[in-house]
């Protein structure tokens, strides 16, 4: 399925996951095209999981990509959770 116009995502931890990606981007031309590839319809299958995201793509050749996220682990969390007590009105303030 082709995505019609230019906004992949549309919701707040799409959009930050969006620009997440952006800051770690090795080559200016990367997320472009993938971000074509995703309008054209040429993600043919896309998997999310837990710490994972995996498509098969159409592009020169079909070809798997996969990006990995590693959890903040429980401990450090509870630390942030606690150090940001009553700092922040929501969850979003602290991405």
């Amino acid at each position: 399925m082709a995505i019609p116009g230019r906004t992949i995502a549309r919701t707040f931890w799409g959009k930050a996951w969006c620009d997440n990606l952006e800051r770690y981007s090795d080559f200016s031309n990367r997320l472009a095209r993938g971000r074509t590839y995703v309008r054209n319809g040429s993600v043919l299958d896309l998997q999310i999981a837990p710490g994972e995201v995996k498509a098969l793509v159409s592009g020169s050749a079909i070809y798997k990509v996969a990006v990995k996220v590693t959890a903040v682990p429980k401990a450090r969390w509870v630390s942030i959770y606690t150090d940001c007590a009553g700092a922040i009105d929501f969850l979003p303030e602290l991405l």
